[in-house]
């Protein structure tokens, strides 16, 4: 009995007279030692387990926080998701409804529309307070001992030796003899928030050693600490509590420097709340500000963020983080926008960048070995955090590569490499993998026929998961109803693209795959569905789709090279997995039909049993084929499918002509 061409990889043409190998809800397997029974087996796609239905969908993004809680969108609601997958309503965001861009820092979120973009968690937003008792500036003292090798215009910095400094003081020599100081101005008054009763040299400009004060005096008490103008921003971090989003105050009133009105620039968030801020920094060179008695508004789970710029509205703004810093671009320009540092909440109007080695506009942005992707209509920039300031990035070299995407939201993250819907100067839809700086095509012309199909493809969307040591990309056509799945660990063993359709099955139809977006957590490959809030596990030992029944099609040329004379088919026997896994009470049939004019019409089906529980010897055998005739083609292709519910394995197959 002569072996047919049955396993191998999805492969149709424009005229299927050329090539009609299709693939269904089948993932080649191939065998990765090379000692099984065949090269390898067409295995069934996994199913979907409800795990939880959120809102009323769709569900258009998925993140995990820290990875106990899953941050989920469905439709314009936010919840978040416990590990025992019960769900709570965390805050509403404004946009089209459709997929978010979402990152985190490890302890805030961030979401991103068409429109707009929040954060969360948030805590109690901080609406004012006290301004704190700073201390007293050091004013004068007298010299207990002037040390040694001191010359004029030394700068000391003095250290106290009993008593809390909020800020030292510094003296500059202003006499000496014979390197003994004998007088001094204070440089610097620092701040002292008791009267330390003495002070020692801390260190020196010079070589001096030795200088002590005694019987120091001080200024008035200072309550806004020292140095400040009107406008200084004040950064703040809380002497006490957890902030999860920095607060700052900006100055409207000074005193001889002292802070003695402020406003507040950026509420910040704190999950408990803080008794005392003190300042991180400034943009003066003010110092010692301290706020007591805050006060705070109710508690916050999901607040806006203020953007330094007016989103488009005709395209979802794209995000990603490395070294500390959010990125996000505006959509319709070049201009790639920066966040404060550890600070997602925060996105200063002056900490941007512009992407403009050509002049195509920004797609989106992405992340791999701590460069940044910036994908272009066109073309892809390369960038890296330089330490500039105030924005981090910039190019990386003289990096261009020529091509960017036709959908933003088909580029995605696999492992070590990018993939997405190409677009360049030539035209689009050819499916490229970036590793390093060159994009290679990883579409065949199966996949780019079917692409070709869709009438637009700026709507497609991917994302990526790893299952028993395969490494997926996800790609889905909306407007062609299409879902094509790319096998990266097949494709290396195989020596060639191993594609195939990951389709649902409603009314006798094929369509697009539910999931939409995906997340590992809680050591669960999850998906969102793009019809509703259902939330799935992705699982190979489920049989349906939520319940709902799956169809797997193979079809494949009878001979590898077609005769031209007419051939009797006597018999064809399905080498295949049976009667394992099968669900109790069932007996799960395959259906056969076959093509004489290369796929342009086909018979009636015919069946055969696929094994009840436990036939584990089965013989899936199909006989009296017909025969090709010159009147009526000489091309046969078979086709085998089944829409019953068990675990696909199939191996070979085997003609008796």
């Amino acid at each position: 009995m002569p072996k047919t061409p049955f396993f191998g990889p999805f492969d149709i043409t424009r005229s299927s007279n050329l090539a009609d190998n299709q693939l269904i809800n089948l993932r080649p397997e191939v065998v990765e030692t090379k000692d099984g029974k065949n090269v390898g087996a067409l295995m069934g796609t996994p199913g979907l387990d409800l795990l939880a239905t959120v809102g009323n969908g769709p569900i258009n993004g998925l993140r995990s926080l820290a990875g106990t809680i899953l941050y989920v969108v469905s439709g314009l609601q936010v919840y978040t998701l416990t590990t025992a997958w019960v769900s709570v309503l965390v805050g509403t965001i404004t946009g089209n409804g459709g997929r978010v861009s979402m990152i985190d820092n490890g302890s805030q979120l961030a979401i991103f529309t068409n429109t707009a973009a929040f954060v969360a968690p948030v805590g109690y937003p901080l609406t004012g307070g006290s301004i704190g008792s700073s201390g007293y500036p050091l004013t004068g003292g007298i010299i207990l001992s002037g040390g040694v090798d001191y010359a004029v215009g030394d700068f000391i910095y003095l250290s106290n030796n009993n008593g809390a400094a909020v800020a030292n003081a510094i003296l500059q020599v202003t006499s000496q003899s014979s390197g003994v100081v004998t007088g001094f101005s204070v440089f610097y008054s620092g701040i002292y928030s008791d009267q330390p009763t003495s002070f020692a040299q801390g260190t020196t400009s010079g070589i001096g050693t030795g200088f002590t004060l005694t019987t120091p005096t001080y200024g008035a008490l200072i309550s806004g600490g020292i140095n400040y103008n009107v406008n200084d921003i004040i950064v703040l971090e809380p002497s006490n509590g957890i902030a999860v989003g920095a607060a700052i105050i900006q100055v409207t009133a000074v005193n001889g420097g002292a802070v003695t009105g402020f406003s507040i620039y950026q509420a910040g968030s704190f999950p408990s709340q803080p008794t005392q801020f003190v300042q991180k920094n400034t943009t003066g060179s003010g110092s010692g500000f301290v706020l007591t008695s805050p006060t705070y508004g109710s508690s916050l789970t999901l607040a806006p963020i203020t953007l330094p710029f007016v989103p488009s509205g005709s395209q979802t703004m794209s995000a990603t983080f490395q070294d500390g810093y959010g990125l996000v671009n505006q959509p319709g320009t070049q201009t790639i926008w920066q966040s404060l540092i550890e600070d997602i909440s925060v996105w200063p109007a002056l900490n941007f960048a512009t992407a403009d080695a050509q002049s195509d506009n920004i797609m989106t942005l992405a992340e791999i070995h701590r460069l940044i992707y910036v994908v272009k209509q066109k073309t892809t920039e390369v960038w890296n955090d330089a330490g500039t300031s105030p924005f981090a990035f910039q190019a990386y070299g003289t990096i261009l590569i020529e091509n960017g995407t036709v959908a933003e939201a088909s580029v995605a993250r696999l492992n070590e490499s990018l993939i997405w819907l190409s677009e360049t100067s030539q035209g689009d839809g050819i499916v490229r993998e970036v590793e390093g700086y060159s994009a290679k095509r990883i579409s065949t012309h199966a996949v780019e026929t079917l692409l070709a199909t869709a009438t637009t493809l700026s709507t497609a969307y991917a994302y990526t998961y790893q299952q028993e040591g395969h490494e997926f990309y996800v790609l889905t056509v909306p407007s062609a109803k299409l879902t094509l799945v790319y096998d990266k660990t097949a494709t290396t063993l195989a020596g060639v693209p191993i594609w195939y359709q990951w389709l649902s099955f409603s009314n006798g139809a094929f369509s697009q795959h539910w999931t939409n977006v995906f997340s590992f957590f809680n050591q669960t490959s999850v998906a969102g569905d793009y019809r509703n809030g259902n939330i799935y596990r992705i699982d190979l030992n489920t049989l349906t789709d939520n319940g709902t029944q799956r169809k797997w099609v193979r079809s494949w040329r009878a001979l590898q090279q077609p005769v031209m004379q007419p051939m009797r088919f006597s018999s064809l026997q399905i080498d295949m997995q049976t009667g394992v896994g099968v669900p109790a009470g069932t007996n799960p049939q395959v259906m056969l039909e076959w093509s004489d004019d290369g796929g342009h019409t086909w018979s009636t089906q015919i069946f055969q049993a696929a094994g009840v529980p436990g036939a584990t010897a089965k013989r899936v055998k199909f006989n009296r084929l017909g025969s090709t005739k010159r009147n009526s083609g000489l091309d046969r292709i078979f086709r085998l499918s089944s829409s019953d519910a068990f675990p696909v394995a199939l191996i070979g197959a085997e003609l008796d002509v």
